[in-house]
């Protein structure tokens, strides 16, 4: 098998070069050959844009041997000097490797010289170590004596840098000038990877190259960017502000004479993309890529993960591994719409994790409803059609810190994103949604653990007995003291809430739940019991989102937390929220809990087969043993644990079969593209259950914990 893969690695030649690059080189190039020395040139850019390969086609236009006006080459990665040691270490390092280079240079072209570089050598390992001897002897002085030893040392360390500067040039200049098999254009150093150490080291590093190496004949081009100097600076002259913006920019120019901007948004990456998308094979022959086909391409990059060679690399071997994994398993990718689907979501989840988590929580985009994210949206809700999926779209971005900065190319891209369905014609809803599964197989983003089920606020009011019943459980082991301050995770529609507060009314809860439509119930039943806003606060939250630090003397959990599948964090969020010395108290589903009922939703399942929806899937529950759970507990920091694990046959509980349809079936019905897809699955389960023996099984858990 051929190998193809797109790897994370500079251009090294103007073959290479799709981004053409190679026009900024050269008007770089013939400025360096047409300024005086010694000059400092700074590339600038973030990560990834191109700045190592734009040197490395610099150095080819400045430095082979077969040119006329050739110069001396050293290049220099900070990077790897940064991993060898602290700061002192990474500057006398680069130091004496600059110096070494030199010497290796002269060392083969044969150059006469040797005596003069030892002596430099020899100065400035004497300079090292008369820094690091007198550092150490300030140690345990009083801090006047300190000040007064550094204002002389400075002004003899500024004397003998000059000189060892002096010793350098005389070196430097015989080299040059003296017919020594030296280009007579002199050195050209590229230090690479500045921007990716600390930004103090490498303000210190530039000040070590302007010192001792700023001479004639010596012309350095710097992989470094501005905002690295500003944080190295915050020392010296505090954070940038208006007052002393003037003196950050002179102190850079000082440093810098030249600042070249990287120029990604002036890339044309289609040349690159779309070669790249036939080395991995995504697409071949066979798929005839329109002109149109092309821009959709260009434009879901874009307007996503933008023109980063970095970041487009990493979307091509995602793509690559999801062709392969397609070939294998699914056959999705069967023509170019389909794949041309694939890569704009592997765009948009690369991009923005969280408008992906929406498409794949909700496939069918345009059955969204406002009610659906409300979790997502932290401020006021702007007027917007509720119905519109763009406008919820739009309105999630706005209340996201990070999403909102790009609210413009997000709109540009909820149009790309309706012209791709609508142009494929076999694009239905079923395919959506096994394209976003594919996509799915190379999720990097941050997830939450929990599923954004959308429950129905009446109809579980009206049929949640088993829930209520399982609560009033839990609300007998509870004792509250007087005005205890207390934290209701999932609290749904608010009665065992309210049953909370009645044990003691002058305590103060804060209630939350995921689904807006039970925050609604949960509001209309406290209105409902004379209960104050200010004794019970109802809101809508994601519980894996909280980030409460020693809060809260109570926290509350009924039927809820079983839907966080990453149990030990979610024990974690609730230990930090607590108060030293806080209690909690928990119900939740235990190992096995309801399985004769997952068993007639399966049946169910099969019987309409519509297993296809269900394929690689688990169901989204942590259903624990009492040692799991209690172990669980210990790992976190509890203390005082109990764990009390109840089972029965179910006969304790009336409506049992529509309670789990109302809570439990969600997950299995967000599955299905189609709402009589959702429909038929429920009539069928309520079939099965009413014409077949059903185990009614359940296991719950009640949970007592204390923080230290």
């Amino acid at each position: 098998m051929n190998k193809i893969d797109i790897r994370d690695i500079p251009i090294s030649n103007e073959e290479d070069d799709y981004l053409n690059l190679e026009k900024y080189a050269t008007a770089l190039s013939d400025f360096i050959k047409t300024s005086e020395t010694p000059i400092t040139v700074s590339l600038q850019g973030e990560w990834g844009c191109g700045k190592t390969s734009l040197m490395n086609i610099i150095e080819r236009k400045l430095c082979h041997s077969h040119l006329e006006d050739t110069y001396e080459c050293i290049s220099i990665n900070t990077w790897e000097l940064y991993l060898q040691g602290d700061e002192k270490d990474a500057i006398e390092h680069l130091t004496y490797l600059i110096l070494k280079e030199i010497a290796t240079i002269t060392k083969e072209k044969n150059c006469k010289i040797e005596h003069e570089l030892e002596d430099v050598f020899d100065n400035f390992k004497r300079y090292f170590m008369k820094t690091t001897d007198f550092i150490m002897g300030l140690q345990g002085t009083d801090t006047a004596s300190r000040k007064n030893a550094m204002s002389l040392f400075n002004q003899n360390d500024y004397t003998y840098m000059k000189q060892l500067r002096n010793k350098l040039g005389k070196v430097v200049t015989t080299l040059v000038e003296n017919h020594n098999n030296i280009s007579n254009k002199g050195f050209i150093f590229f230090i690479d990877d500045l921007d990716r150490i600390q930004p103090s080291l490498a303000v210190k590093i530039l000040e070590v190259l302007k010192n001792l190496f700023v001479i004639e004949k010596c012309i350095f081009v710097l992989a470094v960017d501005y905002e690295v100097i500003v944080r190295g600076l915050k020392e010296k002259y505090g954070d940038l502000n208006n007052r002393n913006e003037k003196m950050y920019k002179s102190y850079f120019d000082k440093l810098i004479q030249l600042p070249f901007v990287m120029p990604t948004n002036n890339y044309d990456i289609t040349q690159f993309v779309l070669k790249s998308l036939v080395d991995i094979r995504y697409f071949d022959s066979n798929d005839e890529l329109t002109d149109l086909d092309k821009k959709r391409i260009v434009n879901s990059i874009e307007f996503t993960i933008g023109k980063n060679p970095r970041s487009i690399k990493r979307l091509i071997n995602a793509l690559k591994l999801s062709r392969i994994y397609d070939e294998i398993n699914e056959q999705v990718l069967i023509n170019k719409g389909f794949k041309i689907s694939n890569l704009m979501f592997l765009c948009i989840q690369l991009a923005y994790p969280k408008i992906y988590n929406m498409f794949e929580q909700y496939p069918i985009y345009k059955n969204w409803k406002l009610s659906y994210f409300t979790h997502l949206i932290d401020g006021q809700i702007n007027n917007r059609d509720e119905n519109d999926w763009k406008e919820i779209l739009y309105e999630v971005a706005l209340n996201d810190e990070e999403l909102v900065r790009r609210i413009v190319t997000i709109k540009k891209l909820s149009y790309i994103i309706e012209d791709i369905f609508e142009y494929n014609e076999d694009m239905d809803i079923d395919k959506i949604w096994k394209v976003i599964s594919l996509s799915a197989l190379t999720n990097l983003s941050y997830m939450t653990s929990h599923n954004d089920f959308e429950y129905n606020g009446d109809a579980y009011n009206q049929s949640s007995e088993t829930q209520y019943t399982q609560g009033n459980r839990l609300l007998d082991n509870v004792i509250l003291k007087d005005d205890t301050y207390v934290l209701d995770v999932g609290c749904g529609n608010g009665k065992t809430t309210i049953d909370l507060f009645k044990k003691n009314n002058t305590i103060n809860i804060d209630a939350f739940d995921l689904s807006k439509s039970q925050i609604d119930i949960a509001k209309k039943n406290r209105l409902e019991n004379n209960i104050s806003e200010l004794a019970i606060k109802f809101y809508v939250k994601d519980a894996a989102t909280i980030n409460y630090k020693n809060k809260y003397d109570f926290i509350f959990s009924n039927a809820s937390l079983h839907w966080i599948t990453d149990a030990t964090t979610m024990y974690t969020l609730l230990y930090n929220a607590l108060k030293s010395g806080g209690q909690l108290a928990v119900h939740q589903g235990g190992y096995k809990s309801y399985y004769g009922l997952h068993d007639a939703v399966l049946k169910a399942i099969d019987h309409l087969s519509y297993q296809s929806y269900y394929s690689d899937w688990e169901y989204p529950v942590f259903y624990p043993t009492k040692e799991e759970m209690e172990q669980l507990l210990s790992q976190v920091g509890f203390k005082d644990i109990s764990v009390i694990s109840e089972t029965n046959d179910g006969t304790a509980y009336n409506n049992l079969v529509e309670n789990f349809c109302n809570a439990s079936l969600l997950p299995y019905l967000n599955r299905l593209p189609k709402d009589d897809f959702r429909e038929a699955l429920i009539k069928e389960y309520y079939r099965i259950c009413e014409n077949e023996p059903i185990n009614l099984y359940t296991h719950r858990l009640y949970i007592f914990a204390k923080k230290e």
